[in-house]
Protein backbone atom coordinates (compact mmCIF):
# COMPACT_ATOMS: atom_id res chain seq x y z
CA UNK A 1 0.00 0.00 0.00
CA UNK A 2 1.35 3.45 -0.92
CA UNK A 3 0.35 7.05 -0.33
CA UNK A 4 -1.81 6.90 -3.44
CA UNK A 5 -3.76 3.76 -2.58
CA UNK A 6 -4.12 4.57 1.11
CA UNK A 7 -4.77 8.29 1.22
CA UNK A 8 -7.52 9.82 -0.92
CA UNK A 9 -6.88 13.13 -2.57
CA UNK A 10 -7.58 15.92 -0.10
CA UNK A 11 -10.79 17.85 -0.80
CA UNK A 12 -12.34 21.03 0.49
CA UNK A 13 -15.97 20.39 -0.42
CA UNK A 14 -17.02 20.08 3.24
CA UNK A 15 -15.30 23.30 4.27
CA UNK A 16 -16.81 25.21 1.37
CA UNK A 17 -20.28 23.86 2.18
CA UNK A 18 -19.94 25.00 5.80
CA UNK A 19 -18.70 28.41 4.67
CA UNK A 20 -21.63 28.85 2.29
CA UNK A 21 -24.05 27.76 5.01
CA UNK A 22 -22.63 30.30 7.46
CA UNK A 23 -22.70 33.08 4.88
CA UNK A 24 -26.27 32.18 3.88
CA UNK A 25 -27.39 32.27 7.52
CA UNK A 26 -25.70 35.62 8.07
CA UNK A 27 -27.36 36.94 4.92
CA UNK A 28 -30.77 35.77 6.05
CA UNK A 29 -30.34 37.57 9.36
CA UNK A 30 -29.11 40.72 7.67
CA UNK A 31 -31.77 40.77 4.94
CA UNK A 32 -34.49 42.79 6.81
CA UNK A 33 -32.03 45.45 8.03
CA UNK A 34 -30.38 45.74 4.60
CA UNK A 35 -33.82 46.16 2.97
CA UNK A 36 -34.67 48.86 5.52
CA UNK A 37 -31.44 50.68 4.70
CA UNK A 38 -32.28 50.54 1.00
CA UNK A 39 -35.72 52.03 1.85
CA UNK A 40 -34.07 54.94 3.63
CA UNK A 41 -34.72 53.70 7.16
CA UNK A 42 -31.89 53.68 9.68
CA UNK A 43 -33.17 51.54 12.50
CA UNK A 44 -32.18 47.91 13.05
CA UNK A 45 -34.89 45.38 12.09
CA UNK A 46 -35.05 42.25 14.21
CA UNK A 47 -35.21 39.38 11.69
CA UNK A 48 -37.09 37.09 14.11
CA UNK A 49 -39.83 39.69 14.79
CA UNK A 50 -39.94 40.54 11.11
CA UNK A 51 -40.79 36.93 10.28
CA UNK A 52 -43.20 36.45 13.21
CA UNK A 53 -45.08 39.65 12.46
CA UNK A 54 -45.44 38.68 8.80
CA UNK A 55 -43.92 41.85 7.44
CA UNK A 56 -44.63 42.37 3.72
CA UNK A 57 -42.03 41.58 1.03
CA UNK A 58 -41.12 44.69 -0.94
CA UNK A 59 -38.91 45.58 -3.84
CA UNK A 60 -36.26 46.68 -1.36
CA UNK A 61 -36.19 43.14 0.00
CA UNK A 62 -35.68 41.79 -3.53
CA UNK A 63 -32.78 44.20 -4.10
CA UNK A 64 -31.27 43.26 -0.74
CA UNK A 65 -31.58 39.56 -1.56
CA UNK A 66 -29.80 40.05 -4.87
CA UNK A 67 -27.00 41.98 -3.15
CA UNK A 68 -26.54 39.11 -0.73
CA UNK A 69 -26.87 36.28 -3.28
CA UNK A 70 -24.52 37.72 -5.89
CA UNK A 71 -21.26 37.27 -3.91
CA UNK A 72 -22.43 33.86 -2.69
CA UNK A 73 -23.16 32.70 -6.23
CA UNK A 74 -19.84 34.10 -7.46
CA UNK A 75 -18.03 32.26 -4.68
CA UNK A 76 -19.83 29.03 -5.45
CA UNK A 77 -19.30 29.39 -9.21
CA UNK A 78 -15.62 30.14 -8.75
CA UNK A 79 -15.20 27.13 -6.52
CA UNK A 80 -16.96 24.82 -8.98
CA UNK A 81 -14.92 26.20 -11.91
CA UNK A 82 -11.67 25.76 -9.97
CA UNK A 83 -12.61 22.19 -9.11
CA UNK A 84 -13.32 21.43 -12.77
CA UNK A 85 -10.04 22.95 -14.01
CA UNK A 86 -7.93 21.41 -11.27
CA UNK A 87 -9.74 18.12 -11.62
CA UNK A 88 -8.74 17.92 -15.28
CA UNK A 89 -5.09 18.55 -14.41
CA UNK A 90 -4.98 16.43 -11.28
CA UNK A 91 -3.81 12.83 -11.44
CA UNK A 92 -4.07 10.11 -8.78
CA UNK A 93 -0.31 10.22 -8.33
CA UNK A 94 -0.54 13.91 -7.38
CA UNK A 95 -1.56 12.82 -3.88
CA UNK A 96 2.11 11.98 -3.31
CA UNK A 97 3.38 15.46 -4.27
CA UNK A 98 2.97 16.94 -0.79
CA UNK A 99 4.94 14.03 0.71
CA UNK A 100 7.89 14.66 -1.62
CA UNK A 101 10.06 17.76 -1.98
CA UNK A 102 8.03 20.98 -2.23
CA UNK A 103 8.17 24.58 -1.04
CA UNK A 104 11.45 25.29 0.75
CA UNK A 105 12.49 21.70 0.19
CA UNK A 106 13.11 22.43 -3.49
CA UNK A 107 16.35 24.18 -2.54
CA UNK A 108 18.78 24.54 -5.42
CA UNK A 109 16.30 23.87 -8.24
CA UNK A 110 14.23 27.00 -7.58
CA UNK A 111 14.80 29.69 -10.23
CA UNK A 112 15.97 32.16 -7.57
CA UNK A 113 18.68 29.74 -6.38
CA UNK A 114 19.70 28.91 -9.94
CA UNK A 115 20.07 32.63 -10.68
CA UNK A 116 22.32 33.04 -7.63
CA UNK A 117 24.51 30.14 -8.72
CA UNK A 118 24.72 31.30 -12.32
CA UNK A 119 25.63 34.84 -11.31
CA UNK A 120 27.71 34.32 -8.17
CA UNK A 121 29.63 31.13 -8.89
CA UNK A 122 29.63 30.95 -12.68
CA UNK A 123 29.64 34.66 -13.50
CA UNK A 124 26.68 34.42 -15.89
CA UNK A 125 23.98 37.02 -16.40
CA UNK A 126 20.78 35.56 -14.87
CA UNK A 127 18.61 37.39 -17.39
CA UNK A 128 20.39 35.64 -20.25
CA UNK A 129 21.10 32.30 -18.61
CA UNK A 130 17.86 30.98 -17.04
CA UNK A 131 19.11 27.41 -16.45
CA UNK A 132 18.11 24.02 -17.82
CA UNK A 133 14.33 23.62 -17.70
CA UNK A 134 12.94 20.51 -16.02
CA UNK A 135 9.22 21.23 -15.63
CA UNK A 136 6.85 22.54 -12.94
CA UNK A 137 6.21 21.06 -9.53
CA UNK A 138 2.82 19.46 -8.98
CA UNK A 139 2.73 20.92 -5.46
CA UNK A 140 2.89 24.68 -5.91
CA UNK A 141 3.48 24.90 -9.71
CA UNK A 142 7.06 26.10 -9.10
CA UNK A 143 9.33 26.03 -12.16
CA UNK A 144 12.37 23.79 -11.75
CA UNK A 145 15.73 24.61 -13.27
CA UNK A 146 19.14 22.95 -13.25
CA UNK A 147 22.29 25.07 -13.22
CA UNK A 148 24.98 25.30 -15.89
CA UNK A 149 27.24 22.97 -13.95
CA UNK A 150 24.73 20.13 -13.61
CA UNK A 151 24.80 16.93 -15.64
CA UNK A 152 21.48 15.21 -16.37
CA UNK A 153 20.20 11.75 -17.32
CA UNK A 154 16.57 11.11 -18.21
CA UNK A 155 14.78 7.78 -18.62
CA UNK A 156 11.57 8.09 -20.62
CA UNK A 157 9.87 5.35 -22.57
CA UNK A 158 8.54 5.83 -26.11
CA UNK A 159 5.73 8.34 -26.63
CA UNK A 160 6.19 10.00 -23.23
CA UNK A 161 6.28 13.55 -24.63
CA UNK A 162 9.94 14.20 -23.80
CA UNK A 163 10.65 16.00 -27.08
CA UNK A 164 8.04 18.75 -26.73
CA UNK A 165 8.36 19.11 -22.95
CA UNK A 166 12.12 18.75 -22.36
CA UNK A 167 14.19 18.83 -25.55
CA UNK A 168 12.44 21.63 -27.46
CA UNK A 169 12.20 24.04 -24.47
CA UNK A 170 15.88 23.63 -23.66
CA UNK A 171 17.04 24.08 -27.25
CA UNK A 172 15.02 27.30 -27.27
CA UNK A 173 16.30 28.45 -23.89
CA UNK A 174 19.96 27.65 -24.43
CA UNK A 175 21.81 30.97 -24.64
CA UNK A 176 25.11 29.37 -25.69
CA UNK A 177 26.13 26.72 -28.19
CA UNK A 178 23.72 23.81 -28.44
CA UNK A 179 23.96 20.27 -29.83
CA UNK A 180 20.77 18.28 -30.40
CA UNK A 181 20.60 14.67 -31.57
CA UNK A 182 17.28 13.32 -32.79
CA UNK A 183 15.70 10.54 -34.83
CA UNK A 184 13.27 12.98 -36.48
CA UNK A 185 13.43 16.58 -37.69
CA UNK A 186 10.76 17.67 -35.17
CA UNK A 187 13.22 19.44 -32.84
CA UNK A 188 14.78 21.21 -35.81
CA UNK A 189 11.38 22.34 -37.12
CA UNK A 190 10.28 23.69 -33.73
CA UNK A 191 13.45 25.60 -32.86
CA UNK A 192 15.44 26.51 -35.97
CA UNK A 193 13.99 30.02 -36.33
CA UNK A 194 14.90 30.98 -32.76
CA UNK A 195 18.35 29.41 -32.97
CA UNK A 196 19.14 31.03 -36.32
CA UNK A 197 18.55 34.43 -34.68
CA UNK A 198 21.22 33.62 -32.07
CA UNK A 199 23.97 32.16 -34.24
CA UNK A 200 24.76 29.90 -37.16
CA UNK A 201 22.74 26.72 -37.61
CA UNK A 202 24.33 23.48 -38.84
CA UNK A 203 22.38 20.40 -39.91
CA UNK A 204 24.07 17.01 -40.27
CA UNK A 205 21.45 14.78 -41.85
CA UNK A 206 22.99 11.81 -43.71
CA UNK A 207 19.63 10.14 -44.37
CA UNK A 208 17.90 13.22 -45.77
CA UNK A 209 15.20 13.45 -43.09
CA UNK A 210 15.12 17.26 -43.09
CA UNK A 211 14.97 18.14 -46.77
CA UNK A 212 13.34 21.51 -46.02
CA UNK A 213 16.51 22.75 -44.33
CA UNK A 214 19.17 22.07 -46.95
CA UNK A 215 20.57 25.58 -46.62
CA UNK A 216 21.92 24.63 -43.19
CA UNK A 217 23.53 21.38 -44.27
CA UNK A 218 27.26 20.73 -43.98
CA UNK A 219 29.62 17.83 -44.59
CA UNK A 220 32.30 16.76 -42.13
CA UNK A 221 35.67 15.04 -42.46
CA UNK A 222 36.17 12.89 -39.33
CA UNK A 223 39.93 12.75 -39.99
CA UNK A 224 40.61 16.49 -39.65
CA UNK A 225 40.99 16.24 -35.88
CA UNK A 226 43.25 13.17 -35.94
CA UNK A 227 46.70 14.28 -34.74
CA UNK A 228 47.92 11.24 -32.84
CA UNK A 229 47.36 7.49 -32.74
CA UNK A 230 45.34 8.05 -29.56
CA UNK A 231 42.96 10.31 -31.51
CA UNK A 232 42.58 7.60 -34.16
CA UNK A 233 42.00 4.88 -31.57
CA UNK A 234 39.32 7.02 -29.91
CA UNK A 235 37.47 7.45 -33.22
CA UNK A 236 37.79 3.71 -33.90
CA UNK A 237 36.27 2.96 -30.50
CA UNK A 238 33.34 5.30 -31.19
CA UNK A 239 32.63 3.53 -34.48
CA UNK A 240 32.95 0.11 -32.83
CA UNK A 241 30.68 0.84 -29.85
CA UNK A 242 28.15 2.66 -32.05
CA UNK A 243 27.94 -0.45 -34.23
CA UNK A 244 28.33 -3.34 -31.79
CA UNK A 245 27.93 -1.90 -28.28
CA UNK A 246 30.43 -2.43 -25.48
CA UNK A 247 30.36 -6.24 -25.82
CA UNK A 248 30.12 -6.35 -22.02
CA UNK A 249 30.89 -9.75 -20.49
CA UNK A 250 31.81 -11.38 -23.82
CA UNK A 251 35.08 -12.37 -25.48
CA UNK A 252 36.99 -9.13 -25.99
CA UNK A 253 39.73 -10.42 -28.29
CA UNK A 254 38.23 -9.64 -31.68
CA UNK A 255 36.71 -6.29 -30.61
CA UNK A 256 40.02 -5.20 -29.06
CA UNK A 257 42.16 -6.28 -32.00
CA UNK A 258 39.60 -5.01 -34.50
CA UNK A 259 39.54 -1.56 -32.90
CA UNK A 260 43.33 -1.43 -32.89
CA UNK A 261 43.44 -2.34 -36.58
CA UNK A 262 40.81 0.27 -37.43
CA UNK A 263 42.64 2.90 -35.36
CA UNK A 264 45.89 2.21 -37.18
CA UNK A 265 44.22 2.48 -40.59
CA UNK A 266 42.45 5.74 -39.57
CA UNK A 267 45.80 7.15 -38.44
CA UNK A 268 47.39 6.13 -41.74
CA UNK A 269 44.63 7.85 -43.71
CA UNK A 270 44.89 11.01 -41.60
CA UNK A 271 48.66 11.45 -41.98
CA UNK A 272 48.54 10.73 -45.72
CA UNK A 273 45.65 13.05 -46.56
CA UNK A 274 43.22 10.24 -47.35
CA UNK A 275 39.56 10.05 -46.34
CA UNK A 276 37.43 7.69 -44.29
CA UNK A 277 36.12 5.85 -47.39
CA UNK A 278 39.76 5.01 -48.16
CA UNK A 279 39.98 3.29 -44.77
CA UNK A 280 36.91 1.20 -45.59
CA UNK A 281 38.48 0.26 -48.93
CA UNK A 282 41.72 -0.92 -47.26
CA UNK A 283 39.80 -3.12 -44.82
CA UNK A 284 37.91 -4.93 -47.55
CA UNK A 285 41.11 -6.81 -48.45
CA UNK A 286 43.12 -8.29 -45.56
CA UNK A 287 46.16 -8.45 -47.84
CA UNK A 288 46.13 -4.76 -48.74
CA UNK A 289 49.25 -3.36 -47.07
CA UNK A 290 48.73 0.27 -48.10
CA UNK A 291 48.45 1.46 -44.45
CA UNK A 292 51.74 -0.29 -43.65
CA UNK A 293 53.50 1.37 -46.58
CA UNK A 294 52.10 4.79 -45.61
CA UNK A 295 53.33 4.52 -42.00
CA UNK A 296 56.53 2.47 -42.13
CA UNK A 297 58.87 5.42 -42.62
CA UNK A 298 57.56 8.01 -40.09
CA UNK A 299 55.54 5.73 -37.79
CA UNK A 300 57.22 2.31 -37.93
CA UNK A 301 55.74 1.04 -34.65
CA UNK A 302 52.17 1.61 -35.86
CA UNK A 303 53.04 0.05 -39.23
CA UNK A 304 54.45 -3.00 -37.44
CA UNK A 305 51.24 -3.45 -35.45
CA UNK A 306 49.12 -3.44 -38.61
CA UNK A 307 51.55 -5.82 -40.31
CA UNK A 308 51.37 -8.20 -37.33
CA UNK A 309 47.60 -8.41 -37.67
CA UNK A 310 47.95 -9.10 -41.39
CA UNK A 311 50.25 -12.03 -40.52
CA UNK A 312 47.81 -13.72 -38.11
CA UNK A 313 46.48 -17.14 -39.04
CA UNK A 314 43.68 -16.85 -41.54
CA UNK A 315 40.80 -17.63 -39.17
CA UNK A 316 41.98 -15.12 -36.56
CA UNK A 317 42.86 -12.47 -39.15
CA UNK A 318 39.43 -12.88 -40.70
CA UNK A 319 37.68 -12.21 -37.35
CA UNK A 320 39.80 -9.15 -36.60
CA UNK A 321 39.21 -7.65 -40.04
CA UNK A 322 35.51 -8.46 -39.85
CA UNK A 323 35.12 -6.39 -36.69
CA UNK A 324 37.13 -3.47 -38.08
CA UNK A 325 35.27 -3.63 -41.39
CA UNK A 326 31.90 -3.87 -39.65
CA UNK A 327 32.64 -0.80 -37.54
CA UNK A 328 32.74 1.32 -40.72
CA UNK A 329 30.13 -0.74 -42.54
CA UNK A 330 27.91 2.34 -42.88
CA UNK A 331 30.34 3.57 -45.55
CA UNK A 332 29.00 0.95 -47.93
CA UNK A 333 26.26 3.50 -48.64
CA UNK A 334 27.24 6.12 -51.20
CA UNK A 335 24.97 8.61 -49.40
CA UNK A 336 26.90 8.10 -46.16
CA UNK A 337 30.23 8.48 -47.96
CA UNK A 338 29.06 11.77 -49.43
CA UNK A 339 28.66 13.27 -45.93
CA UNK A 340 32.31 12.65 -44.99
CA UNK A 341 33.82 13.90 -48.24
CA UNK A 342 33.51 17.35 -49.87
CA UNK A 343 29.97 18.11 -51.08
CA UNK A 344 29.43 20.63 -53.86
CA UNK A 345 27.84 23.84 -52.63
CA UNK A 346 27.98 22.91 -48.94
CA UNK A 347 30.44 24.14 -46.30
CA UNK A 348 32.62 21.87 -44.22
CA UNK A 349 31.72 21.61 -40.55
CA UNK A 350 34.63 22.26 -38.22
CA UNK A 351 34.09 21.15 -34.60
CA UNK A 352 36.84 23.49 -33.38
CA UNK A 353 35.17 26.53 -34.93
CA UNK A 354 31.80 25.43 -33.60
CA UNK A 355 33.16 25.00 -30.07
CA UNK A 356 34.64 28.50 -30.17
CA UNK A 357 31.42 30.15 -31.38
CA UNK A 358 29.27 31.57 -28.56
CA UNK A 359 25.81 30.41 -29.64
CA UNK A 360 25.81 28.23 -32.76
CA UNK A 361 23.54 25.19 -33.03
CA UNK A 362 24.20 21.72 -34.46
CA UNK A 363 21.28 19.41 -35.28
CA UNK A 364 22.45 15.81 -35.75
CA UNK A 365 19.70 13.61 -37.19
CA UNK A 366 19.53 9.88 -37.86
CA UNK A 367 16.84 7.22 -37.99
CA UNK A 368 16.97 4.62 -35.21
CA UNK A 369 17.27 1.75 -37.67
CA UNK A 370 19.50 3.58 -40.11
CA UNK A 371 23.24 3.44 -40.57
CA UNK A 372 24.05 7.03 -39.65
CA UNK A 373 24.36 6.33 -35.90
CA UNK A 374 28.17 5.84 -35.94
CA UNK A 375 28.61 9.14 -37.77
CA UNK A 376 26.29 10.98 -35.36
CA UNK A 377 28.21 9.54 -32.41
CA UNK A 378 31.58 10.41 -33.94
CA UNK A 379 30.56 13.99 -34.69
CA UNK A 380 29.14 14.45 -31.19
CA UNK A 381 32.40 13.09 -29.77
CA UNK A 382 34.40 15.49 -31.96
CA UNK A 383 32.31 18.49 -30.84
CA UNK A 384 32.60 17.69 -27.13
CA UNK A 385 36.33 17.03 -27.46
CA UNK A 386 36.72 20.43 -29.11
CA UNK A 387 34.63 22.00 -26.34
CA UNK A 388 36.92 20.45 -23.73
CA UNK A 389 39.95 21.92 -25.47
CA UNK A 390 38.26 25.33 -25.62
CA UNK A 391 37.50 25.13 -21.89
CA UNK A 392 41.11 24.20 -21.11
CA UNK A 393 42.30 27.46 -22.71
CA UNK A 394 40.37 29.64 -20.22
CA UNK A 395 41.72 30.75 -16.83
CA UNK A 396 38.95 28.87 -14.99
CA UNK A 397 39.01 25.72 -17.10
CA UNK A 398 35.34 26.37 -17.91
CA UNK A 399 33.79 27.50 -21.17
CA UNK A 400 32.90 31.20 -21.13
CA UNK A 401 29.44 30.32 -22.46
CA UNK A 402 27.96 26.93 -21.51
CA UNK A 403 27.34 24.38 -24.22
CA UNK A 404 24.15 22.35 -23.90
CA UNK A 405 24.41 18.81 -25.32
CA UNK A 406 20.97 17.18 -25.68
CA UNK A 407 21.49 13.51 -26.52
CA UNK A 408 17.99 12.29 -27.32
CA UNK A 409 17.81 8.60 -28.30
CA UNK A 410 21.42 8.33 -27.13
CA UNK A 411 21.41 4.53 -27.00
CA UNK A 412 20.17 4.31 -30.59
CA UNK A 413 22.02 7.01 -32.51
CA UNK A 414 24.69 8.48 -30.24
CA UNK A 415 26.59 5.75 -28.41
CA UNK A 416 29.54 7.60 -26.93
CA UNK A 417 31.77 4.95 -25.30
CA UNK A 418 33.33 7.31 -22.74
CA UNK A 419 30.11 9.11 -21.82
CA UNK A 420 29.85 7.65 -18.28
CA UNK A 421 33.35 8.83 -17.36
CA UNK A 422 32.80 12.26 -18.94
CA UNK A 423 29.83 12.98 -16.66
CA UNK A 424 32.13 13.53 -13.69
CA UNK A 425 33.97 16.41 -15.38
CA UNK A 426 31.80 17.96 -18.09
CA UNK A 427 29.69 20.04 -15.72
CA UNK A 428 32.76 21.76 -14.28
CA UNK A 429 33.94 22.57 -17.82
CA UNK A 430 30.70 24.26 -18.91
CA UNK A 431 29.55 21.31 -21.03
CA UNK A 432 26.03 20.46 -19.86
CA UNK A 433 24.79 17.05 -21.08
CA UNK A 434 21.24 15.73 -20.95
CA UNK A 435 21.25 12.08 -22.00
CA UNK A 436 17.81 10.62 -22.74
CA UNK A 437 17.29 6.83 -22.71
CA UNK A 438 14.19 4.68 -23.01
CA UNK A 439 15.09 2.32 -20.17
CA UNK A 440 17.83 1.12 -17.85
CA UNK A 441 18.25 -2.01 -19.97
CA UNK A 442 18.86 0.10 -23.05
CA UNK A 443 21.68 1.91 -21.30
CA UNK A 444 23.19 -1.35 -20.06
CA UNK A 445 23.13 -2.74 -23.61
CA UNK A 446 25.33 0.14 -24.79
CA UNK A 447 27.65 0.78 -21.84
CA UNK A 448 27.34 -2.45 -19.89
CA UNK A 449 25.81 -2.79 -16.42
CA UNK A 450 28.69 -1.03 -14.65
CA UNK A 451 28.90 1.65 -17.33
CA UNK A 452 25.25 2.57 -17.11
CA UNK A 453 25.41 2.55 -13.31
CA UNK A 454 28.35 4.95 -13.52
CA UNK A 455 26.43 7.22 -15.91
CA UNK A 456 23.27 7.25 -13.77
CA UNK A 457 25.13 7.79 -10.50
CA UNK A 458 27.41 10.52 -11.90
CA UNK A 459 24.45 12.63 -13.04
CA UNK A 460 23.70 15.45 -10.60
CA UNK A 461 20.06 15.45 -11.76
CA UNK A 462 18.27 12.20 -12.57
CA UNK A 463 14.82 12.16 -14.16
CA UNK A 464 12.31 9.32 -14.53
CA UNK A 465 9.45 10.08 -16.90
CA UNK A 466 7.80 6.67 -17.05
CA UNK A 467 7.90 3.78 -19.45
CA UNK A 468 8.59 0.06 -19.32
CA UNK A 469 11.24 0.07 -16.60
CA UNK A 470 12.21 -3.13 -14.82
CA UNK A 471 10.83 -4.01 -11.40
CA UNK A 472 14.35 -3.80 -10.01
CA UNK A 473 14.82 -0.27 -11.29
CA UNK A 474 11.38 0.82 -10.05
CA UNK A 475 12.00 -0.80 -6.65
CA UNK A 476 15.24 1.15 -6.24
CA UNK A 477 13.46 4.30 -7.34
CA UNK A 478 10.67 3.71 -4.81
CA UNK A 479 13.25 3.37 -2.03
CA UNK A 480 14.93 6.56 -3.19
CA UNK A 481 11.64 8.47 -3.01
CA UNK A 482 11.18 7.18 0.53
CA UNK A 483 8.38 6.35 2.95
CA UNK A 484 5.66 8.31 4.74
CA UNK A 485 4.53 7.72 8.29
CA UNK A 486 0.93 7.58 9.47
CA UNK A 487 -0.90 6.61 12.64
CA UNK A 488 -3.34 3.73 12.55
CA UNK A 489 -6.03 3.61 15.21
CA UNK A 490 -8.05 0.53 16.10
CA UNK A 491 -10.91 0.18 18.57
CA UNK A 492 -12.96 -2.63 20.11
CA UNK A 493 -14.71 -3.89 23.22
CA UNK A 494 -13.15 -5.88 26.01
CA UNK A 495 -15.08 -7.00 29.08
CA UNK A 496 -17.87 -4.64 28.23
CA UNK A 497 -15.63 -1.60 27.87
CA UNK A 498 -14.61 0.20 24.70
CA UNK A 499 -10.86 0.15 24.06
CA UNK A 500 -8.69 1.88 21.47
CA UNK A 501 -5.06 1.76 20.48
CA UNK A 502 -2.87 3.52 17.95
CA UNK A 503 0.38 2.59 16.26
CA UNK A 504 2.77 4.28 13.87
CA UNK A 505 3.15 2.72 10.41
CA UNK A 506 5.41 3.40 7.45
CA UNK A 507 4.58 2.81 3.79
CA UNK A 508 6.30 3.81 0.53
CA UNK A 509 5.21 7.15 -0.89
CA UNK A 510 5.15 5.54 -4.34
CA UNK A 511 5.45 1.80 -4.81
CA UNK A 512 6.50 -0.14 -7.89
CA UNK A 513 2.94 -0.28 -9.26
CA UNK A 514 2.52 3.50 -8.89
CA UNK A 515 5.77 4.21 -10.72
CA UNK A 516 4.96 1.70 -13.46
CA UNK A 517 1.66 3.53 -14.05
CA UNK A 518 3.17 7.03 -14.02
CA UNK A 519 1.00 9.40 -16.05
CA UNK A 520 2.22 10.69 -19.40
CA UNK A 521 2.60 14.29 -18.19
CA UNK A 522 4.31 13.51 -14.89
CA UNK A 523 7.92 12.77 -14.04
CA UNK A 524 10.07 12.24 -10.96
CA UNK A 525 13.07 14.56 -10.65
CA UNK A 526 15.85 13.28 -8.39
CA UNK A 527 18.56 15.88 -7.80
CA UNK A 528 21.67 15.11 -5.79
CA UNK A 529 21.56 16.34 -2.17
CA UNK A 530 17.81 16.87 -2.37
CA UNK A 531 14.64 14.85 -1.95
CA UNK A 532 12.85 13.72 -5.13
CA UNK A 533 10.07 15.96 -6.44
CA UNK A 534 6.97 15.14 -8.48
CA UNK A 535 6.98 17.33 -11.57
CA UNK A 536 4.50 18.25 -14.27
CA UNK A 537 5.83 18.20 -17.83
CA UNK A 538 5.05 21.39 -19.72
CA UNK A 539 4.92 21.48 -23.57
CA UNK A 540 6.82 24.39 -25.04
CA UNK A 541 3.70 25.56 -26.88
CA UNK A 542 1.84 26.06 -23.56
CA UNK A 543 4.65 27.42 -21.40
CA UNK A 544 3.91 31.11 -20.75
CA UNK A 545 7.19 31.66 -18.89
CA UNK A 546 9.15 30.28 -21.83
CA UNK A 547 7.29 32.48 -24.29
CA UNK A 548 7.88 35.53 -22.11
CA UNK A 549 11.61 34.80 -21.97
CA UNK A 550 11.82 34.35 -25.75
CA UNK A 551 9.97 37.65 -26.35
CA UNK A 552 12.33 39.46 -24.00
CA UNK A 553 15.38 37.93 -25.68
CA UNK A 554 14.07 38.84 -29.13
CA UNK A 555 13.55 42.44 -27.99
CA UNK A 556 17.10 42.60 -26.66
CA UNK A 557 18.50 41.22 -29.91
CA UNK A 558 16.49 43.76 -31.90
CA UNK A 559 17.76 46.57 -29.68
CA UNK A 560 21.38 45.44 -30.11
CA UNK A 561 21.05 45.14 -33.89
CA UNK A 562 19.45 48.59 -34.07
CA UNK A 563 22.29 50.16 -32.09
CA UNK A 564 24.86 48.47 -34.29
Amino acid sequence: MSAITRRPSPGYGGQVAVLLLVLSGAGALALPSLAARLAGEREFVNPVLWVLEGAPWSGHHTAALLLLLTPLLLLLGGYVAARIVLGRRRRPIDTAASLMAHGRGLERLRPSEVRKTNKGKLGLNPATYPGVQLGYTVAGNTPLRATYEDTLVMIAGPRRGKTRTVVVPNVLLSPGACVSTSVKPDVLEATVAERAALGRVWVFDPQGLAEAHQKHRAWWNPLTQIRTLEDADRLAKVFSVATFGENDGKDQFFPTEGRALLGGCIFAAAVSGKTLPDVAQWLRDDEDDTPVQVLKEDHPAVAAEIAAKMQMVRETRSGVYAHARGSVGFLASSEMRSWVTPRAGQPAFDPEVFAAAPSDTAYLISEESGGAGPLIAALTEAITQAAERAAAKTATGRRETPMLVLLDEAANICRLPDLPSKYSTWGSRGIIPLTILQSEEQGEKVWGRDGFAALWNAATVQVFAGGNASDKFLSNLSKRIGDYEYTETSSGYQQGQRTSSSSSRREPILDVADLAALDLDRMIVLPSSMRPVLTRMMPASKDRRLKKYLRRRAAQQKKVSTNV
